[in-house]
């Protein structure tokens, strides 16, 4: 959907894609590695 919405904002397809991409992943693993740490120290496991 971001890609979607640069794309018809006049961003070239791959710009739009590769941005898309590494916002998802800036603001999805920060949180996801934390919360995997902190999973032992809470006595649980996956």
């Amino acid at each position: 959907m971001a890609s979607t919405v640069l794309i018809a904002a006049g961003v070239p397809a791959e710009q739009a894609l590769a941005y898309a991409l590494l916002v998802h992943i800036v603001i999805w693993l920060p949180p996801t590695v934390i919360g995997l740490l902190m999973l032992p120290q809470m006595g649980l496991r996956l």
